[in-house]
């Protein structure tokens, strides 16, 4: 019996209590295509606070030599982070046109974003909100599903 609880308390102990947790988070993500001539740089910073993302910080570069390319990208990223501010909240952003490239600095702050309304919108989302928060492993996770490699403290 003493040896079971010995085994049982490393097993404790080498598991931890749980999740690790997240206190910050930065992500990066680059993808070339080739056939369409355009190259995407990302980063992604999250602050956060007892397991739960506080605020994210993106900056988003597209970089083409075809004006066209940029305009629909340019176009696309002004309205979908229209679109996600005025049903959800909690975005604030830019989108600058440079010689050859789009550049979107984007904050996010999940206290000002309705996470009820985008869970009940997109329910897949389940996995990565909890309590009405966006959990930090839940953007660790989102982040490398798209690709990107992460660091997290």
């Amino acid at each position: 019996m003493k040896k079971l609880l010995i085994v049982l308390g490393m097993v404790f102990l080498l598991s931890g209590c749980g999740e690790k947790e997240i206190k910050s988070l930065h992500c990066t993500i680059h993808s070339k295509n080739v056939i369409d001539g355009y190259e995407v740089n990302s980063t992604y910073d999250a602050v956060g606070e007892k397991g739960y993302a506080k605020t994210v910080t993106t900056k988003e570069e597209t970089v083409s030599d075809s004006a066209e390319t940029l305009d629909l990208f340019e176009e696309t990223i002004k309205t979908t982070y229209k679109n996600m501010n005025d049903t959800y909240g909690g975005y604030t952003y830019t989108v600058n046109r440079e010689s050859n490239k789009v550049v979107a600095d984007v904050t996010i702050d999940y206290s000002k974003m309705n996470l009820n309304k985008m869970l009940e919108d997109q329910p897949v989302l389940d996995k990565y909100i909890k309590d009405g928060k966006m959990l930090m492993s839940g953007l660790q996770k989102m982040y490398e599903d798209l690709g990107a490699t992460c660091e997290s403290k």
